[in-house]
């Protein structure tokens, strides 16, 4: 009898745990990441906010579980979340760095900020 497989679909999965990415998200302007950007699994967000931001990133509830280290480079005194198109995400603090987890349904820090 032949046995029945998973198929998954997501873009996240498999993806290399010793990926970096910096990019600049400077302004005030939400950004949201491409399912390439996603992969990298530690990810400095760089440049001069001039109000407070999200990063959407494109995660769904397959990619449930997937950590990120996130580091705040950002400069100026304004806010930069990370979280899902819609949802409430997890704010990491300027010039820190944070381990996130996506548990399904929203971004969760699982770490104390921690200087860079």
């Amino acid at each position: 009898m032949p046995t029945r497989g998973v198929i998954d679909t997501s873009v996240l999965r498999g993806r290399d745990q010793e990926t970096f990415l910096s990019k600049s998200v400077a302004g005030a302007a939400d950004v949201t990441l491409t399912a390439d950007e996603a992969l990298a699994n530690t990810i400095k967000f760089t440049g001069a906010l001039t109000g407070s931001i999200s990063v959407i990133f494109p995660v769904s509830a397959e990619n449930a579980g997937m950590r990120w280290w996130i580091e705040n480079g950002t400069t100026e005194a304004f806010t930069l979340t990370v979280k899902k198109s819609g949802g409430t995400g997890a704010a990491i603090t300027q010039a820190k760095r944070a381990l996130v987890v996506w548990d399904g349904e929203e971004f969760r820090q699982y770490t104390a900020d921690a200087a860079v």
